[in-house]
């Protein structure tokens, strides 16, 4: 995997990093929705997007493909509106740019 492929790939709205993934996963947890919470973290058990060879990132930085319908993204921008989490407002845009590119 060179450099410019996965860049094209990870620039895609239906791929997310793990770092998205489990942090959205912890806040709806938080909320009680264990289901869409476990939901989130079961894409992170799969296998990644392969990295370039040259790749530093650790896990976090992994990207998945994922497919999330529309109704579970409103419903993970719902719970993360309602969050005062710091640095909820750009896991709110990696959510909408999702959904919009859905």
């Amino acid at each position: 995997m060179d450099w410019a492929e996965y860049k094209r790939l990870c620039d895609q709205p239906q791929v997310v990093s793990r770092h998205l993934l489990v942090s959205t996963a912890e806040i709806i947890e938080a909320s009680g929705e264990r289901g869409l919470g476990s939901r989130l973290r079961r894409l992170c058990e799969g296998a990644p997007i392969k990295c370039p060879p040259d790749h530093r990132g650790d896990a976090r930085s992994h990207m998945f493909r994922a497919n999330f319908s529309s109704a579970e993204v409103d419903r993970i921008l719902e719970i993360l509106g309602a969050s005062e989490v710091s640095g909820i407002s750009a896991m709110c845009a990696a959510w909408r740019e999702y959904q919009n590119g859905s």
